[in-house]
């Protein structure tokens, strides 16, 4: 389930579509009602829509004005009132593309970051190389810098040893705890305890077969958290990232399909057209996204991949350019653990870096 708001930014968008409310006269109450009787899967979907039953909190009501903002944009540009309008929620769906179908229109709605999609480093290798061969897990770090990596893990265990034991408990009643007694590993997670014994000499590998990944998050990689900055934790990171890196890009350059239907995958192109929409608070953007069968590949080429890790964090960077046009745009891959560090394998998350703008690239401009 996505948080309260995630909620309130996708759904504050279609108030414009279905209310003449003010933010003045809203409250939890009355966003409640509006949304239940004007948008359909909102019962299923959201059991409370505020922190506080009365009262929106102040970054709340944020959310809501940023949301009213686009909303009303967007129906200026769709030339649509407020009246019988059919208005389906999709979010809150975690692989959802689009998050709001107002009649027709499909909207996929973006939040401050420029993020296009989310994506494996598997869905990353297929669209470089224009095939289907790579799987779901694979571990940039295991595949591209094994012996890296369980020095970055063994670093963590010295590190870890050296800093107060983990005790947290949330706001959501989970309680979590981790601590040594002398080299065994205890991790403890509600009422799930796992025992590790003799955890300087097992390798990374081993570790994840010995525990779960709940534990792994809840526990181990929070108390990653809390070793200090100036550690040599970092500097088996940032090793470990720069080898895989490198590692990465040769594997690439070997393997790289420059011209292909699948740098088209970069976009977030469908089979059919939406609307990309954001609102940060500063600007308001908003595009068409054409469809796939729009748009000849053979326009498109991959000039350049590089790699880049600023702080320890793995990203790589794709120019792809229109050969007709010689307009460009940078595209990064974020390659890093999703929910905790040393836990799980890597994402390699997709995002907007710089160059003329994916409006003049492959979008079209309407706001």
């Amino acid at each position: 389930m996505a948080n309260i708001l995630t909620n309130l930014r996708e759904l504050s968008v279609a108030f414009p579509f279905c209310s003449d409310i003010t933010m003045e006269q809203l409250t939890p109450e009355i966003f409640q009602n509006i949304c239940n009787n004007n948008i359909q899967n909102f019962n299923s979907k959201v059991n409370k829509i505020s922190k506080e039953n009365k009262n929106f909190s102040p970054s709340e009501l944020d959310i809501i004005k940023n949301g009213f903002s686009l909303g009303y944009s967007l129906k200026t540009i769709l030339k649509l009132s407020n009246k019988n309008n059919k208005i389906i929620w999709l979010g809150n769906d975690k692989d959802d593309l689009i998050d709001l179908k107002i009649n027709d229109y499909l909207i996929s709605l973006k939040e401050n970051s420029n993020i296009l999609r989310n994506i494996g480093l598997y869905q990353l290798l297929n669209y470089i190389s224009n095939t289907n061969k790579f799987e779901r897990g694979v571990n940039v770090f295991k595949y591209f810098a094994s012996e890296d990596l369980n020095n970055w893990f063994h670093s963590s265990i010295i590190s870890l040893k050296k800093i107060p034991p983990f005790i947290y408990e949330s706001e959501k009643g989970y309680k979590a705890s981790a601590w040594f007694e002398e080299d065994t590993l205890f991790l403890k997670f509600n009422e799930e305890k796992e025992i590790i014994k003799n955890i300087s000499n097992l390798s990374y590998e081993d570790f994840e077969k010995l525990t779960t990944a709940k534990i792994r998050e809840k526990c181990f990689s929070k108390w990653l958290k809390y070793i200090p900055k100036n550690d040599f934790y970092y500097e088996a990171k940032m090793r470990c990232a720069k080898n895989a890196g490198n590692n990465l890009l040769n594997f690439i350059n070997k393997n790289l399909v420059p011209t292909s239907s699948s740098v088209l995958n970069f976009f977030n192109l469908e089979s059919f057209n939406y609307i990309y929409a954001k609102n940060d608070g500063k600007e308001t953007k908003i595009f068409e996204v054409p469809s796939i069968n729009e748009i000849d590949y053979n326009n498109y080429i991959i000039e350049d991949i590089k790699v880049d890790i600023p702080n320890s964090q793995l990203n790589l960077k794709t120019k792809i350019k229109n050969i007709k046009t010689g307009i460009y745009c940078i595209l990064r891959n974020e390659i890093r653990y999703s929910h905790g560090q040393l836990n799980g394998t890597p994402e390699a998350k997709l995002y907007y870096d710089s160059g003329d703008g994916l409006e003049k690239l492959i979008y079209k401009k309407l706001q």
